[in-house]
């Protein structure tokens, strides 16, 4: 296994949180690894307010296959907590998007990229057993009939508008958390009809085969 965790701290604001973010990461990588076929991945984490998600305190992207990147809110009330309860699974979640290849440095089709947001919050789920994100259902039933039939327009775009399918436009009037709600739901509908698979065995599948009649 060649994963490695860089805490970025020259400036001392992750001095409280370092062992836990070290020891929550210890603790996450063997179950994640044991699942699915992720390796030579560097794990970087830096102190950052304005990438942090605000209800959580930190969050992750990647960067590339191989870089993931942790953002720590470091002024965030409860953070040592946060760490402990939810890195876990962003990092199952940002290791599942190097094992598709899906980051900050490819160009990806919307559909892609609903598919792939979708398929690592279900495999964050079956690491972690913890409940859904607000991102995972941020819809009403409602919302998501008309956003998907406006979306699936869109389906085969690599120009699409990420900002506003993902974090919501009101000028496009796309609520915030559109992308993530479509995926989750698309995924799950997919593992319903395919109730022996798990999000741990579909990281080959195309996101064309998520598409259900």
């Amino acid at each position: 296994m060649n994963i490695k965790l860089h805490i970025l701290n020259t400036n001392g604001k992750l001095t409280g949180v370092e062992k836990i973010i070290q020891d929550s990461f210890d603790q996450a990588i063997p179950t994640i690894i044991q699942a699915i076929p992720v390796d030579n991945v560097d794990v970087v984490c830096y102190e950052s307010i304005i990438r942090a998600i605000p209800h959580v305190g930190f969050g992750g992207y990647s960067l590339t296959s191989n870089i993931v990147m942790i953002t720590v809110n470091s002024q965030f009330e409860g953070l040592s907590e946060s760490l402990q309860q939810n890195l876990k699974r962003t990092l199952a979640h940002e290791f599942y998007h190097c094992l598709r290849h899906y980051a900050h440095d490819t160009k990806q089709t919307l559909l892609s990229a609903l598919i792939n947001e979708g398929l690592a919050d279900h495999f964050a789920l079956e690491i972690t057993q913890l409940p859904t994100e607000k991102w995972d259902m941020a819809l009403t039933p409602g919302q998501s009939k008309g956003l998907i039939s406006r979306a699936s327009k869109e389906f085969n775009n690599h120009n699409y508008n990420h900002t506003a399918w993902f974090f919501g436009s009101k000028e496009l009037n796309i609520p915030h958390w559109t992308g993530y709600s479509l995926g989750f739901a698309m995924v799950g509908e997919y593992l319903k009809k395919h109730p022996e698979s798990k999000p741990s065995n579909l990281y080959q599948i195309p996101a064309e085969n998520f598409l259900l009649d």
